[in-house]
């Protein structure tokens, strides 16, 4: 929904305005500090730019992208759900915003999908 990319560079052509930074940062602080490295710095950039009205961002693929392994498991998947389920909650608090409902939907039901297949 909001990915970017695996590695990137971003070029904007103005500043995010200090508020919506200060409410980005207040929404990932909510985000449980276990499970605050399963959201990715693509996911954070690409809420940003959404937020900036951003819409299109022209991209080359130039890498391809090695899983090295770190997460490994399938409790890496429910992790990750949970991680961004709580993002969403905490995006939805600071900017009351409706599309990030749908954001935390999307994770509640990977949360649920992802905890039945754990076991």
């Amino acid at each position: 929904m909001f990915f970017i990319g695996p590695k990137q560079v971003v070029a904007i052509s103005k500043f995010p305005e200090k508020e919506l930074l200060t409410k980005i940062e207040r929404a990932l602080n909510r985000v449980d500090v276990w499970l605050r490295n399963f959201i990715s710095d693509e996911t954070l950039l690409g809420v940003i730019a959404h937020l900036m009205g951003i819409e299109e961002v022209p991209w080359v693929v130039a890498s391809h992208h090695l899983h090295h392994g770190s997460t490994p498991g399938k409790a890496t998947e429910v992790l990750v759900a949970a991680a961004h389920r709580q993002f969403a909650k905490g995006l939805m608090r600071e900017f009351g915003n409706r599309e990030f409902y749908l954001y935390y939907l999307k994770y509640s039901a990977s949360l649920l999908w992802n905890l039945r297949n754990l076991f």
